[in-house]
């Protein structure tokens, strides 16, 4: 490099750094939210933790941790429409997650449509680090088919 080249080089630099500062701030910021709306929910707040999931799904629509957690609130709720539809909305972007997949699972058991959702949960297996609602959900399912010892494995599997 040049000596003229390097004041430039230098600004380009600063900027880039800043702006990667920037996004991570607002990053942080989101991942804030939703880790305040996730401790909001489990502690028994599903209607203020839903407001915070719908901010967060409406400043980016492939929050998808958002929309599954909005969608287990819909359930709570006992308004398994709006929980169905999320889950629609959330499967027609181009990709998802397991745990997208493992609440449309949630959904369909609570529908009664027990075979679309053993689908899902096989799905957000095949898909990538499941985590537990995949399992659980298979779990739950197994046992209302009296298939004990294949919820059993299902289980074992999410306490392991």
């Amino acid at each position: 490099m040049t000596r003229r080249t390097l004041p430039f080089f230098l600004l380009l630099l600063a900027m880039f750094t800043q702006m990667a500062a920037s996004q991570d701030a607002k990053t942080a910021g989101a991942d804030d939210a939703l880790t305040a709306a996730d401790t909001l929910f489990r502690t028994g707040n599903p209607d203020e933790a839903g407001r915070r999931y719908e901010a967060a799904l409406a400043a980016d629509p492939r929050n998808f941790h958002a929309r599954a957690e909005l969608m287990e609130v819909r359930l709570v709720q006992q308004r398994v429409d709006e929980a169905d539809e999320l889950g629609k909305a959330g499967l027609a972007l181009p990709a998802h997650t397991a745990e997208l997949l493992a609440a449309m699972g949630d959904v369909q058991f609570r529908r009664g449509e027990m075979a679309d959702a053993e689908v899902s949960y096989l799905h957000a297996l095949r898909v990538g680090a499941p985590g537990l609602g995949a399992h659980l959900g298979l779990d739950k399912l197994y046992r209302a088919y009296s298939l004990y010892r294949k919820a059993y494995d299902q289980l074992k599997i999410a306490h392991d």
